[in-house]
């Protein structure tokens, strides 16, 4: 049986430890969020402030005025990190639709669906996340709304908005990772090359028509130095220039310096290919000196904030906020993300769970089970430390859960 008291208590005393070192916090900031993370683990209906108001001691008046307060969630997170290690975390960017109705919503538009593939009315959020390598896991370090351009005259390039991003925090992501994980979508010089510039090597998939060419490497008679030897055809490589370096499960990986026209520089290039199939995939960093299987992997590990947008929307309510203030929609979606997040790194703390993978849904049904037990208790006059002795509540605690 897992002691569930030592989850509450190292849980609470991360949150505590992570909020003294943020330094200047006003108390009722502290009292806040203190109250909102444990109700964000246990609420078992919708996240608008009229619902969450019935689960706290705070009314919906109170709430509304606290999400509007604001609240550093970049720093709250990076607290949260374990840097101990410097190559334990990469930085992954991804955005999400949230299905959003009605006209007073701000920044509500049109926005690519990926669910549906296709552009859908509502919000989008970008999620900016550290990847832990260790556990294999994201973690969020800070959501941000993405501009909409209804109602507005000047057009916003939606590259350049997530350029500013990253370079409004470029400072202080440096401090996890120079590594930066995205999609397909980024593979951009608008994007690419800012980056770079602010000290950042960025790591995506490439289009199976990219435009690359191989290095010469002949001697040169007169003239001009030659650099290149001609386009790739990425349906048939020179495996000449490429050089092979793993085969798993059936796939090729091929890895080689190329020119690419985009970036209009040299990058490092790994050719993914099915042996029977011939289907392949490109993908491209800009560290040349990057290990070949660590680009693979950094690659692969890029899904788990997938996975942390999935815990956000089906367990922590990121689409259920129902406010009219750009302040109170950045709280809400930081805060359902920031509490996924923490739940993760109270999990893997412990060294029983190692084996066991996570699952938000257990972590809803333990501390809604914990919330009820304690109200009971409360009422009927016992003592709380009632529910550490005996085993029959530790057995209540852990009804509904999810067996490993």
């Amino acid at each position: 049986m897992r002691k569930t008291s030592d989850t509450f208590s190292k849980a609470n005393d991360l949150l505590y430890a992570i909020l003294m070192g943020m330094g200047q916090i006003t108390k009722p900031v502290q009292k806040l969020i203190c109250e909102l993370v444990p109700l964000w683990w246990s609420n078992p209906g919708r996240y608008n402030f009229t619902n969450l108001s019935r689960y706290s001691n705070y009314s919906e008046k109170s709430l509304r005025t606290g999400f509007e307060r604001g609240f550093n969630w970049l720093q709250f997170n990076l607290n949260m990190l374990d840097r101990k290690d410097p190559n334990r975390y990469i930085i992954g960017f991804d955005t999400t639709h949230i299905r959003k109705s009605g006209h007073k919503t701000p920044g509500i538009g049109y926005f690519w669906s990926g669910k549906e593939k296709r552009m859908r009315h509502g919000l989008e959020v970008g999620c900016l996340a550290a990847i832990d390598l260790k556990n294999q896991t994201g973690l969020s370090l800070e959501a941000i709304q993405t501009p909409s351009n209804r109602h507005k005259k000047k057009k916003i390039n939606l590259i350049t908005h997530f350029t500013q991003v990253f370079r409004d925090r470029a400072t202080r992501l440096l401090t996890i990772s120079k590594f930066v994980v995205v999609d397909g979508y980024f593979m951009k010089k608008k994007f690419i090359l800012p980056l770079l510039d602010m000290g950042f090597h960025t790591i995506t998939k490439m289009r199976q028509d990219a435009r690359l060419h191989y290095l010469y490497k002949g001697k040169t008679k007169t003239g001009r130095p030659r650099k290149y030897t001609g386009r790739v055809n990425l349906s048939a490589i020179d495996k000449g220039y490429m050089r092979l370096f793993a085969n798993k499960n059936g796939i090729e990986y091929y890895s080689g310096n190329l020119f690419c026209r985009v970036l209009n520089r040299i990058v490092k290039i790994v050719y993914a290919q099915n042996s029977k199939t011939k289907e392949y995939e490109v993908l491209l960093c800009t560290d040349l000196l990057l290990e070949d299987e660590k680009i693979v992997y950094y690659y692969t590990q890029r899904f788990q904030i997938e996975f942390l947008i999935r815990d956000a929307k089906q367990h922590a309510g990121l689409e259920d906020c129902q406010a009219r203030s750009l302040k109170k929609y950045a709280f809400h979606f930081n805060m359902s993300f920031s509490s996924v997040s923490l739940a993760k790194v109270a999990f893997h703390m412990e060294s029983t769970n190692q084996s066991r993978p996570f699952s938000m849904q257990n972590i809803k049904r333990l501390y809604y089970n914990y919330l009820l037990i304690e109200q009971l208790l409360s009422y009927s006059g016992l003592d709380l430390k009632f529910m550490k002795t005996k085993k029959g509540i530790q057995e209540c605690l852990n009804f509904g859960q999810i067996a490993a």
